[in-house]
């Protein structure tokens, strides 16, 4: 079977990562890992304005590989180049991998696999992103107002992590077939679940649950969408009433890139490829005739996540 695809794809890794006695990584650590990577061919990618490094990178013979925090300490994130070749990706990510297991280990530090931590972590260190350096977006939403939910935390971020998709499919390609994709998406957790107990509620997926339980309604763009938008224009104009990103699970993210990110971290490269197999599969399977109505997108993907049914 030939491992060529399609389309181009990309992938987000997201992983736990904990220092001895299952605490968050100090500041200091994660800052002796970037001098370590640095030292091992990545360069420095970006920093806050005092200097605080936020992610590094290194090119690959398919474009630049970035490795960064998402949010806080203890969550890494391996950002992928653009690739055709499911088997090229499987050595790059194994490589990857590998390598930074080797830094993890010289710093007492162990990945932890799942979709969710149980609990929030006793102590968080908030480390903003290379699109927010300063920590102004992350802190808004850390200090929205609460909602009464079992499922509610103000940390959220700190405590769940995800295996990101994306495919290089042109915009006015992806807004028709925005209906299909979500008619579809039931098959994620249903499949790929790496989620179950979060604060003492259990579920065959929780952590989409929780995105859900998380966020002061409405929310035109979260999860998957009561109304899917069938235009560009009228997609802006759903972002445009968000009070913060872009959250739904299948997002156009530019021209020529949309991003599914309705799944669990997924624990080996097999479970990745997996994944990605399954997004270019339905994304080839495509038919005008494949549409389904918005509610029942919606219902059959709760009833999956909240029973392991549909």
């Amino acid at each position: 079977m030939s491992s060529e695809t399609h389309r181009a794809f990309g992938v987000e890794q997201e992983h736990f990562l904990f220092d001895r006695g299952d605490l968050a990584p100090t500041h200091e650590k994660i800052d002796c890992l970037w001098d370590n990577l640095v030292n091992d061919g990545f360069r420095i990618r970006a920093a806050t304005p005092s200097g605080v490094v936020l992610s590094v990178e290194k090119n690959t013979e398919y474009g630049p590989l970035v490795v960064t925090n998402d949010a806080c300490t203890h969550i890494i994130e391996t950002a992928f180049p653009k690739m055709t070749c499911l088997s090229s990706f499987r050595e790059l990510y194994e490589s990857t991998w590998s390598t930074l297991q080797d830094h993890f280990e010289t710093l007492g530090l162990k990945i932890r696999l799942g979709g969710v931590l149980n609990e929030e972590p006793e102590r968080i260190h908030w480390r903003p992103g290379e699109k927010d350096p300063t920590g102004i977006r992350l802190r808004r939403f850390l200090d929205r107002d609460q909602i009464s939910h079992s499922l509610f935390c103000s940390n959220i971020p700190a405590c769940v992590a995800a295996t990101q998709v994306s495919l290089e499919i042109p915009e006015d390609e992806a807004i028709l077939k925005l209906p299909y994709f979500y008619s579809s998406e039931y098959l994620i957790p249903l499949n790929f679940s790496n989620s179950h107990k979060f604060q003492g509620e259990t579920a065959h997926c929780v952590r989409p649950l929780m995105l859900f339980a998380n966020f002061h309604q409405p929310y035109p763009l979260l999860g998957v969408p009561s109304k899917i938008p069938k235009s560009l224009e009228e997609y802006e104009t759903m972002r445009l009433q968000c009070s913060g990103r872009d959250y739904s699970f299948v997002s156009i993210r530019d021209a020529f890139r949309v991003e599914f990110r309705s799944a669990c971290s997924q624990n080996t490269v097999d479970d990745v490829l997996r994944l990605v197999r399954f997004r270019l599969d339905v994304d080839r399977g495509f038919t005008v005739e494949s549409n389904a109505e918005s509610h029942i997108a919606v219902s059959r993907f709760r009833q999956v996540c909240e029973s392991g049914q549909f």
